[in-house]
C-alpha cells in the first residue's frame, strides 16, 4: 500500500472512530405537541366521583424517539380529577376536567409533568353515559394526553424502562346488568351470571435509587346471578345500560379548566335536595342472610338480605350496599314437574348501616327457587346465606338523603 494510500485509509476511518467513542445522548426530548395514548385502569362512578380524585391511566403504546420508546408502553399516568358535569335527565353527557400530574415508569422512574416552568397537560373528556348506569368513566377506555411543552427524560432511565415495559389490559368492565319484571307471554331467557371485576394488588415499582412507588390495586366484586326464566309467564329480563362511550378528549388551556372548576364547585356546594323517591318496580340486589331449611320454610318466619351494590336515582345515592332488608315468608309452592321449592318473601323494613330505618307500606317483594327437590327425610337445607335475590319495590316510597348520605361514610 502506496502511502499516499494509507493517509487516505486514516482519514476516512477517522470519524467512525470517533462515533464510536462518543457517549450516548443522556436525555430524550419529547416535542411539545406529541400526544401519548392512554387508557383507563380504574372504574370512575358517578355516585362517588368528586374534584381532587386520583386516577391512574397507562401508556397504550410506546411513544418513540427515532427508533427508541421514549415513553415505554404500560407506564402509569397520574391524573387528578379537577372538576366534572355529571349528565342530567335532559343531557346524557358527563364532562370530565383532567389534569396529568406524572409520568410512572415501569422500573420506578418519576417524572413531573409540571416541573421547571413546564405546564401540566389539561384535557376534557366528554362522555356519553346513560343515567342507568352508574359508571362514568370505565375500565379500557382510551383518551389522550396532548404535552404542551418539550419534555425531556434521562435516556439511561427509560432505557431500562423499556425492558420491563408490559402492555396494558385486559380490563373488565365495570357495566353491570340487571333485571327488570316483564309480562306475561314473554319470550324465556337463560340463567346468566355477571362476572364481576377481579381484584388486583397494589403495584409497588422499586426505583434505582431504592425508593418506591406504590399503584393501588383495584377492589374485586362477586358476580351477580340472575336466575332466568321461560316464557310465557311473567318473570325477569335481562336489562344491560348502555356503557359509556367517549365522544371527545380535548386538551385545554389553564384558564378553561379554572372556569370549569369553579363551576363544578360551585355545583357540589349546592344542597341536595332533602328527600329522595325509591320508585316502584325498583330492582334491588340482595344475598340472603340466614339458613332456611325444610323445616324453617314456614309462613311468618323472619328473613333478613343484604344490599348487594349501592343503589342509585340518577346521580343521587339512594340504598348503601350494606343495608339489611328485612322481611317475612309470605307465601311457599313448588315447581310442578320437578317439585322444587318456591320460597315468596316480603320485605317490609330497609335499616342502613348507620342505623336509619325506613318501613314499607307496601312490602317489596322477592322469590327464591330450590336448586333441588328435597327428600322428606330430615331437615334439608334449601337456601344457603349468600344466595343472591332481587327485591322489587312494589310501591314509592321516600328517604331523607341527608341521612343516606350519613349512611355511607
Amino acid at each position: 500500500m502506496t502511502r499516499f494510500a494509507s493517509v487516505i485509509l486514516l482519514a476516512l476511518l477517522a470519524p467512525a472512530a470517533q462515533a464510536a467513542t462518543q457517549p450516548a445522548a443522556s436525555t430524550f426530548t419529547i416535542p411539545a405537541g406529541s400526544t401519548v395514548d392512554l387508557v383507563n385502569t380504574r372504574v370512575v362512578w358517578m355516585k362517588s366521583a368528586n374534584p381532587g380524585d386520583t386516577l391512574y391511566l397507562q401508556v397504550t403504546e410506546p411513544l418513540l424517539i427515532g427508533d427508541a420508546a421514549a415513553i415505554p408502553a404500560g407506564t402509569f399516568v397520574q391524573a387528578t380529577l379537577v372538576a366534572l358535569a355529571l349528565p342530567t335527565r335532559d343531557d346524557d353527557q358527563a364532562v370530565l376536567h383532567l389534569r396529568f400530574d406524572k409520568l410512572i415508569f415501569p422500573n420506578g422512574y418519576i417524572v413531573l409533568l409540571a416541573d421547571g416552568g413546564q405546564h401540566a397537560p389539561l384535557t376534557r373528556v366528554t362522555v356519553l353515559v346513560s343515567m342507568k348506569n352508574d359508571v362514568l368513566l370505565d375500565n379500557g377506555m382510551w383518551l389522550h394526553m396532548l404535552l404542551p411543552d418539550p419534555l425531556a427524560l434521562d435516556a439511561q432511565q427509560v432505557t431500562q424502562a423499556a425492558k420491563l415495559s408490559v402492555t396494558p389490559g385486559p380490563f373488565q368492565p365495570g357495566t353491570l346488568c340487571h333485571s327488570t319484571p316483564v309480562s306475561q307471554g314473554s319470550p324465556g331467557m337463560p340463567d346468566m351470571n355477571i362476572p364481576g371485576n377481579s381484584s388486583t394488588p397494589d403495584q409497588v415499582i422499586t426505583g434505582n435509587a431504592g425508593g418506591t412507588v406504590t399503584i393501588p390495586g383495584r377492589p374485586g366484586s362477586a358476580d351477580m346471578y340472575i336466575p332466568g326464566h321461560p316464557g310465557d309467564y311473567s318473570g325477569k329480563a335481562i336489562v344491560c345500560p348502555e356503557p359509556p362511550s367517549i365522544r371527545s378528549s380535548v386538551p385545554e388551556t389553564s384558564s378553561q379548566i379554572a372556569s370549569a372548576a369553579t363551576q363544578s364547585n360551585s355545583t357540589l356546594q349546592q344542597q341536595p335536595l332533602p328527600t329522595l323517591t325509591i320508585p316502584t318496580g325498583l330492582n334491588i340486589p340482595l344475598t340472603l342472610s340466614e339458613v332456611i331449611t325444610h323445616k324453617s320454610l314456614k309462613i311468618g318466619k323472619p328473613v333478613s338480605a343484604t344490599v348487594v351494590f349501592p343503589v342509585t336515582i340518577g346521580s343521587q345515592l339512594a340504598i348503601p350496599a350494606g343495608a339489611v332488608a328485612q322481611g317475612t315468608i309470605a307465601g311457599k309452592s313448588e315447581v310442578k314437574k320437578t317439585h322444587q321449592p318456591i320460597a315468596t318473601i316480603h320485605f317490609t323494613r330497609l335499616t342502613y348501616p348507620n342505623g336509619y330505618t325506613v318501613t314499607l307500606d307496601e312490602p317489596a317483594t322477592a322469590e327464591i327457587t330450590a336448586t333441588f327437590a328435597p327428600s322428606l327425610i330430615g331437615d334439608v337445607v334449601l337456601f344457603n346465606p349468600g344466595l343472591q335475590l332481587q327485591m322489587t319495590t312494589q310501591d314509592a316510597f321516600i328517604i331523607e338523603t341527608a341521612k343516606v348520605t350519613a349512611a355511607a361514610h
